[in-house]
């Protein structure tokens, strides 16, 4: 019995150090490649131009660390018109931060928080009750999903607003 025992407390220790050693890659992994995605800039631009349905351009991108979670800074962000492509949003600094166990788990990003600092925000209500930015009305889904599957990956959503000037 004693033998069983010690089997099976060395056999936890073993399988506790692998479970240790391999987070500890896997965190080292993403600490050494993230930086590295500031080179991605142009396929970033297309990417949120393609979900803002608007050319989007981003003036410089960095990528840090605020404990486990990955940040991506964005400065000198505007959001064109798509008919004129005269600016309709121009941001100073977006700072997204995101849940990295989260989404590792889903195999997508998710949003932890998201910072905007200097800026003018217009906004309208509409007759049934709704907000729209002003530029940023008629924005269609872009694959099936549904309006639950978008709120629930927003859900604890922190968002902050600095030096911005909102207009009602």
């Amino acid at each position: 019995m004693k033998v069983i025992l010690t089997r099976g407390l060395a056999l936890s220790w073993l399988l506790l150090a692998v479970l240790i050693i391999g987070l500890a890659v896997v965190i080292s992994t993403a600490r050494i490649t993230l930086p590295m995605i500031s080179d991605y800039r142009g396929n970033i631009e297309s990417q949120v131009s393609e979900i803002m349905q608007r050319p989007v351009e981003i003036g410089s991108l960095g990528v840090g660390w605020d404990r486990l979670r990955p940040v991506m800074l964005l400065k000198d962000i505007i959001i064109r018109n798509k008919d004129d492509n005269r600016d309709a949003f121009h941001f100073e600094q977006l700072q997204l931060s995101f849940q990295m166990f989260r989404s590792l788990r889903q195999l997508e990003l998710i949003p932890h928080s998201i910072y905007l600092s200097g800026s003018e925000l217009a906004v309208t209500r509409t007759l049934n009750g709704g907000i729209v930015l002003r530029g940023l009305s008629g924005l269609a889904p872009t694959r099936n999903v549904t309006v639950g599957e978008r709120l629930e990956n927003l859900k604890n959503l922190a968002l902050n607003l600095r030096d911005i000037r909102l207009v009602w």
